[in-house]
This record gives structure tokens, C-alpha cells and sequence, in this order.
């Protein structure tokens, strides 16, 4: 995309007309401090639609009454503007031609363009070719993520260096501080890259959906395995019933699992199936005494268990009286020493030594109950835990015995009251048709064929979206691009890494450079040039990415604040022409002078190469205190835009004002 600014200004109050004409390629502004070169890049960020108009407080914030820009976009104007106390619009109109600055005035900047400031910044995307509106993405809990549309604002982390951020050493990107932001701007350059399209992100949608189906089916399926496992032990209960009540086996030598797995099959067989009643079988009886025996049984492990809990409650208890009486002893640190002697002949004696002795032993014994206690009284607990959940499981085994001997004697019970045993022997019966009428039911989802369907579009999208778009290889082709150009242009400055092999990660948006094979990160690369090469290396980089990608929307403009700023610190204000040498207590200033100037020829060149192999010319506009540098191959004038020495001079032109707004 062939897109620049062709006329950066401002309209005063008085209706007067303050501003800049620029071109493709290299742009300086240059002046003394206050001047508006700084501002040029606020003014520039506001008119893309930032909330906020953060132009810095002066002459310019008190005299302005619109800012505006024109931008050309492939042979075509848009004039963009923004009211300086009115944050809430903005103004566009297209023009067919090239307009003087001149014809800017209250009359051109009709209500009828402005729109609410939402809109203005989408029409902004649009005219760079932005039309992606929808790139909301569902979560596996079927949530709704809105992302809300990729915005023309996030373009502006690639576009703008001001004076803090261009030699910096724990920041690249403007507003990254902003983790919010970051995370955009990241997300979101594929899509001004002209990776993906709207397509793209309506297939990702469905993508999502289809995994949210898939987990649904598949917690289904694993609900009703789940469901069907509780059915079991009432299955075994209706089958033992049976067998007490004929004296026969329902479905002998097969297992419960089977007329769960295969509902249909034993379904139909116990719908032709007659109760036949074996009046010589004592299987009940037997049953009776097996389940008594095993009742027993887990009775008696019961009582075991319990004296068990009942003996560590005793040493639980016993230990918390000891804790809470040792808990009122303080801990002695150190028996006091006195010399003592004989009363009756004088002579020194040990005897206090020795109970000193004894008394420290002493201590050292009750120091060591007293940090002792409460860990022991811990150890006791999981013991007692562990306890209780075994006769928690005993009690559980126990009572579902009971149930089964309950059970039988049931069946006698109905006896006696003319149920005859082929009619128990049918509710059984029809009971366990009802379980497997109720598996069937549940099996009629089809989960298995939804869930197959689902996995068979999956993989028809997720081999779409790799034969269309295929983002990880594209974008691995990309970062080998940045990286390689990046170390094209390093090697011509003056970088303190000799040789010096940068590279960019674009899963989190830093740059380091390796050094002895480990990566060394700009924070750590060491002095302000190398911050502001490695800058440097990286947005050129970036700049001829954008122009060699086709369908990329992010305009090739780069905005660079006071790149001198490095090796001149000190700013020559009074002086109307640069002087380097006469800046006060700076050292070997013509060295940094030739280091400036290579700046400024290098990326000349750049902008040169780029435009030789693409056709497009990148536009840089830098603001700088620096002029009438000696370039190689260049003459630095040919590209000053605006140079601002005079103390009358700036972007504001003071002669336009009255005496009232001076």
C-alpha cells in the first residue's frame, strides 16, 4: 500500500493556518527546543483518533482550535481533523486532488463531517483497508469472548517513536505498557499483516463451536458411563432376588455388565421370558446364609477398626491435655552461671557447675517436648482419617447386606400375603426391562455417530484453514524476513557488538540480540547507541516488511523523535544554526557528529533500496535539534521540511497571533 502524509497543521483560533507539507521517504523537521517538532507526532496520534489530545501545554495547546491531517492513500486524499477541546469526533472528507493548506479554514471544516469518535476511528480502518469486524471467539464453557474489531489505533505501535521510547532499553512499542494493549497489538498484527482475513476468523468461530460440541458429547458420554455403573449394583440385587425367589439364575454364566452393554438383546429376551418356579431349590436359604456369614464378617472388622479409632482419640486426647499444659511453660534459652565456694573453708567449689550441667540438660529436654508436641499431636490425625474412612466404607457394605437379607425375607412376607412367587418373580423381571429400556433411551442420542460427524468437519476446517492460510509457516517466513533484515542494517552503525546477529520474537514482541549463543535482551545490550540501533534496525525492518506484503494495511509511515538525543543530550537552543562542537561538556563531538550523520545516510539508503525493489517509498519523519549534517551521498537540506531556529519561528507561527494569544 502506497500511503503517506502529505500536510500535517493546525487552525488557530483567529482562523489562521499553521502547519508542515511533507513527502514520501525522508522527512526532517529541525529547531530548537518548544518549537512544535515534538508535537507534530501528538498532533499526527490524535488525528488517527486517540481518546486523548496529548499535545503538550503551550502555544500551540492554547492557540489551536482544530487539528488536521492529509493523508494520501494509492493516489488519493483524505483529510482527517480533530477539534483541540472536542475529543468525541472527528472530521473526514475525501478530495479528488491535492489541496493548497491554505483553503483549511473554519468554513472547510463543516459539522456535516464529523462523526462520533467510535466511527471515526472504523472509517480510518477502513480507508487503510481494515474491514475485518469479527474476531469473537468462544471458550470451552461455550462463553462468548468478544474482542470487539480489530482498530486502526493498535497501527500505532508500529508508527510512532517519540523522544522517550526511541532509544530505550525496556521498550520497543509505544503504549506497551499497556499489558492490555500489548496483548491487541499481538493479536491483531496477522490481521493487519493481510494474513487472515474475515473468512478466517468465521471458520476459527466455527472451529470453536464444533470443540465445544465435541466436549458436550464427550461429557455426556462420560455422564452416562458414569450413570451406568451406579446401575450395576441394582442389577446384581434384582438378579440375586430372582434366583431366592425360583430358585433359578436370570441369564446364567452372564454377567450384569452384558445386559448393560447389550440393553436391546436382553431386552427382548425378557420380554418372552415365564417365570418357572423351582419349589425343591433352597438357593434362598443358602443366599441367607452367605449374606449372614458376610454380614458377620464385616462386623467383626468393624469392631476392630473401632477399638482401633478408640485407642488413637485416647492418645489424641492424652496429647492435647500435655500441649496445653506444656503450652504454658516458656521456653528456657540458657542456665544463669554463678561461681560459688565453700562455706566453711573458702575454697572454690564445682558443685554449681555440675547442677549447671544438669539444669541445661534439662532445658535442652523441655525445649524439645515443647517444639515436639504439636507435631506429634499432627501425626495422629491422618491415622484417624484414614480410620474413619474405612468404617465409613465397612458401614456402607454393611448396610447394602442388610438391604439383600431384608430382601428375602420380603418375599416370604408376600407370600403370606398371596403373592405368589411367579408374580414376584415377574416384577423382577419387569424391573430389569425397565433399567434396560432406560440404556437404550439414552443410546438412541447417537452420540457416537454426532460426535464422528463433528470430528469429520473439524478436520475438513483445521485442513482449510492450513492449506489457506497457514499462519505458524507464513509467519516463521515472516520473522526469518525482520531477522534477516535486521542484520543487514546493523553492521552500519556503531553498534558495540562486534559482530552483532539481532533477532525478533514475535510471540512476545521483544528483540535481543545473541551473543556467545545465549540470547541477550535490550535491556541488557549496554549504552544508549545500542538501544537506539537496535530501534532503528527493527522499525526499518518493519517498514519494508509492510511494503513488501501485498495486502498488509498498516501504512508505511514511521514518525522518529530526537534520535540525536544519544549523542547530544544537550540541547543547542540558543544558537540558530547546530553546532555539535560548541554543545557544552560534550566529549569528542565530532565522532558523534559522523555517527548522526551515518544515521541519517543510512536510513536514506534504506528508504532508496526499498523503493528500488518494491516501488513504494517508505515515509520517515524524523524531529530532530540536528541540522546541516554531512551526509554521504546526500544533502541533508534536500530533506528538511521545516527548520525552526529563529526564536520566532516553530510550528506555530507567532507573527499570526495577536498580542492577546502571543
Amino acid at each position: 500500500m502506497r500511503a503517506y502524509i502529505k500536510q500535517i497543521g493546525i487552525l488557530d483560533n483567529l482562523n489562521n493556518i499553521h502547519g508542515v507539507s511533507l513527502d514520501e521517504g525522508l522527512n526532517i523537521i529541525t529547531g530548537r527546543s518548544s518549537t512544535g517538532k515534538s508535537a507534530i507526532i501528538n498532533i499526527f496520534d490524535y488525528c488517527m483518533g486517540a481518546t486523548r489530545n496529548n499535545v503538550p501545554h503551550g502555544v500551540i495547546s492554547n492557540s489551536a482550535k482544530l487539528y488536521f491531517l492529509v493523508l494520501c492513500i494509492n493516489n488519493k486524499y483524505v483529510v482527517l481533523g480533530r477539534e483541540a477541546k472536542r475529543n468525541s469526533q472527528g472530521f473526514i472528507k475525501f478530495e479528488s486532488s491535492l489541496i493548497s493548506m491554505d483553503i483549511f479554514n473554519a468554513e472547510y471544516f463543516t459539522q456535516e463531517y464529523f462523526i462520533p469518535l467510535d466511527e471515526y476511528i472504523r472509517e480510518i480502518g477502513s480507508i487503510f483497508g481494515l474491514t475485518i469486524s469479527e474476531i469473537d471467539t468462544t471458550d470451552q464453557n461455550n462463553q462468548n469472548k468478544k474482542k470487539g474489531h480489530p482498530s486502526v489505533r493498535n497501527m500505532m505501535s508500529f508508527m510512532l517513536q517519540h523522544q522517550n521510547l526511541i532509544a530505550n532499553n525496556q521498550a520497543l512499542f509505544y503504549r506497551f505498557d499497556d499489558s492490555e494493549r500489548r496483548e491487541r497489538v499481538i493479536e491483531e498484527f496477522k490481521i493487519f499483516l493481510g494474513l487472515v482475513d474475515q473468512n478466517y476468523f468465521i471458520m476459527m468461530q466455527r472451529l470453536d463451536e464444533i470443540k465445544n460440541q465435541i466436549r458436550r458429547i464427550e461429557k455426556s458420554i462420560s455422564s452416562f458411563d458414569q450413570q451406568l455403573q451406579t446401575h450395576l449394583p441394582y442389577i446384581d440385587e434384582q438378579r440375586e432376588k430372582f434366583l431366592s425367589i425360583t430358585g433359578q439364575e436370570l441369564f446364567p454364566h452372564i454377567k450384569s455388565e452384558q445386559l448393560l452393554n447389550a440393553p436391546a438383546l436382553y431386552r427382548d429376551q425378557i420380554e418372552d421370558y415365564v417365570p418357572k418356579i423351582n419349589t425343591e431349590s433352597m438357593s434362598y436359604q443358602q443366599t441367607y446364609e452367605e449374606l449372614k456369614l458376610r454380614q458377620n464378617e464385616l462386623l467383626g472388622k468393624k469392631r476392630e477398626l473401632v477399638l482401633k479409632l478408640s485407642d488413637i482419640n485416647s492418645s489424641i486426647k492424652t496429647i492435647q491435655n500435655y500441649r496445653d499444659k506444656m503450652s504454658s511453660v516458656k521456653p528456657i534459652t540458657h542456665a544463669y552461671r554463678q561461681a560459688s565456694c565453700c562455706p566453711f573453708c573458702g575454697k572454690p567449689s564445682d558443685s554449681t557447675q555440675n547442677a549447671e550441667n544438669s539444669l541445661t540438660k534439662a532445658i535442652n529436654w523441655l525445649n524439645k517436648e515443647l517444639r515436639e508436641t504439636p507435631s506429634l499431636f499432627k501425626s495422629y490425625l491422618p491415622k484417624r482419617k484414614e480410620l474413619l474412612d474405612k468404617i465409613g466404607i465397612l458401614d456402607s457394605q454393611i448396610r447394602d447386606i442388610r438391604n439383600r437379607i431384608t430382601a428375602i425375607k420380603e418375599i416370604n412376607n408376600r407370600l403370606q400375603e398371596n403373592r405368589s412367587l411367579e408374580e414376584q418373580a415377574s416384577v423382577i423381571l419387569f424391573n430389569i426391562r425397565n433399567e434396560l429400556l432406560w440404556i437404550i433411551s439414552e443410546k438412541e442420542n447417537n452420540w457416537d455417530e454426532e460426535k464422528n460427524d463433528y470430528l469429520q468437519e473439524k478436520a475438513q476446517i483445521e485442513e482449510y484453514i492450513k492449506n489457506h492460510y497457514n499462519l505458524n509457516k507464513r509467519m516463521q517466513v515472516i520473522a526469518e524476513s525482520i531477522n534477516r533484515t535486521m542484520n543487514e542494517i546493523a553492521p552500519l552503525f556503531a553498534f558495540e557488538y562486534n559482530p552483532i546477529k539481532l533477532e525478533f520474537d514475535f510471540q512476545r514482541f521483544e528483540l535481543y540480540c545473541i551473543e556467545e549463543g545465549e540470547k541477550v535482551y535490550l535491556s541488557s545490550m549496554g549504552s544508549g547507541a545500542n538501544w537506539l540501533y537496535s530501534h532503528i534496525c527493527l522499525f526499518l525492518s518493519l517498514l519494508k516488511l509492510f511494503v513488501s506484503e501485498k495486502d498488509c494495511v498498516i501504512p508505511p509511515i514511521l514518525f522518529i523523535d530526537q534520535p540525536s538525543q544519544v549523542y547530544f543530550p544537550v540541547q543547542n537552543d540558543v544558537q540558530e544554526k547546530f553546532d555539535a562542537a560548541a554543545l557544552k561538556g560534550v566529549k569528542n563531538a565530532d565522532e558523534d557528529l559522523l555517527q548522526v550523520a551515518n544515521l541519517y545516510s543510512q536510513i536514506l539508503k534504506f528508504l532508496d533500496e526499498v523503493y528500488d525493489k518494491y516501488g513504494i517509498k517508505p515515509q520517515i519523519i524524523i524531529s530532530d535539534h540536528a541540522d546541516n549534517l554531512t551526509l554521504d551521498g546526500y544533502s541533508f537540506g534536500d530533506y528538511v521540511k521545516a527548520r525552526w531556529r529563529d526564536k520566532t519561528e516553530g510550528l506555530i507561527d507567532t507573527s499570526k497571533l495577536n498580542d492577546e494569544t502571543k
